[in-house]
């Protein structure tokens, strides 16, 4: 706490400061390639905050609906939540697939290429929100967790997915 009683608490990639929250979004160097794949674990947006407590002990035990709150409250979400959450399904497949390389080949468009060699395990959102930012464009925002290829747990990643409304049907692109 401040001389000025303002509290100050990072969270990963989200900062507090007093009652206004800040969210650093940008793919975290220990992530790498983004292309890389995972796992088969998926927490599903519906259920985040029922999800377990994060393994960071300089944070505490903070569990995946927290970091969900959080995200939300940096980010608030512009659309209804109707909408929001097949969006937010549909960034998940997308996310999952790139990291574990399961179900890669119902996006070829957005993940061009053969099966991935080096695979995330246990990879699962912990927390996402959507916004427009177009009048056929909305932007996922993500928080995830896995065990990398070399066995390195990693938690509160980023990333950052693109939808367009596209031939009667929300795809990812890449822009």
């Amino acid at each position: 706490m401040s001389k000025r009683g303002t509290v100050v608490l990072r969270l990963g990639g989200v900062v507090a400061i007093g009652s206004i929250v800040v969210l650093i979004l940008g793919l975290s160097p220990s992530t790498g390639d983004p292309s890389r794949p995972g796992s088969s674990r998926v927490t599903p947006v519906s259920r985040l905050s029922s999800s377990p407590p994060t393994r960071d002990s300089s944070l505490g035990r903070l569990g995946d609906g927290d970091l969900n709150r959080a995200l939300r409250t940096s980010e608030p979400t512009n659309l209804d939540r109707t909408l929001e959450q097949p969006l937010l399904a549909l960034a998940t497949e997308v996310l999952l697939a790139d990291l574990t390389g399961v179900g890669r080949e119902r996006f070829p468009d957005y993940l061009p290429g053969g099966p991935t060699i080096q695979t995330y395990r246990e990879a699962r959102v912990q927390a996402a929100v959507a916004r427009r930012i177009g009048d056929t464009t909305v932007e996922t925002h993500l928080l995830w967790a896995g065990i990398s290829p070399d066995g390195q747990y990693l938690e509160r990643q980023t990333a950052v997915i693109r939808l367009r409304y596209l031939r009667q049907s929300w795809r990812p692109v890449r822009s």
